[in-house]
């Protein structure tokens, strides 16, 4: 796969702004996510309009690291003295809805990703999952993600662990939201 560079980041930081995801309707997001990995040569999965890639040289005997944001949003509020869906880099910064919630942590997950997409010399896989309806806890987001996470690749589901559903259950909304970050600086201390 190959790098995403900082002007790469920005650039699909943009297009993600601009492009309304309110949760439940992220077909758009998920489209671009979808491409832009594609053009880097990830082979990217799909289910409703969630995206992941698996890292190259998967192996099933490893423990597998989930890197996990969600490219949803609420719907925009009253209060902005601009375009919510601006998208643009004004002061060295990306403007718009989601440029921050979650979107800036969606494209560092992206980059890191592609940084170390080939694990075939770490002593873990990386799967990098961009989730749909996580502002809205909604069926097709994580929880269908988590399901189809445990039956192929045993993440969530471990022998003694309760089911899939259950983790999203106890872990709660706001660990799930901090947990790219987590799993990013868990990446940073391994390699």
């Amino acid at each position: 796969m190959q790098y995403f560079s900082l002007d790469s980041c920005v650039e699909l930081l943009c297009r993600l702004v601009s492009t309304p995801s309110v949760s439940g309707s992220e077909k758009g997001t998920a489209d671009i996510l979808f491409d832009a990995l594609s053009k880097h040569g990830a082979k990217v999965n799909r289910l409703h309009n969630n995206i992941w890639v698996a890292s190259e040289g998967y192996d099933s005997a490893k423990p597998t690291l989930l890197l996990n944001s969600h490219h949803d949003t609420v719907k925009p509020a009253g209060g902005y003295t601009f375009d919510p869906y601006l998208g643009k880099v004004v002061d060295g910064k990306v403007l718009g809805l989601g440029s921050n919630d979650a979107g800036g942590s969606v494209v560092s997950l992206v980059a890191a990703f592609s940084r170390f997409s080939d694990t075939t010399k770490l002593p873990f896989n990386l799967i990098l999952a961009i989730t749909a309806e996580e502002e809205t806890m909604g069926p097709e987001g994580m929880r269908a993600m988590l399901a189809h996470f445990a039956e192929h690749h045993g993440i969530g589901e471990r022998e003694g662990d309760k089911k899939a559903e259950t983790i999203l259950h106890s872990v709660g909304r706001e660990h799930e939201i901090g947990f790219g970050k987590l799993a990013f600086i868990a990446l940073l201390q391994t390699c």
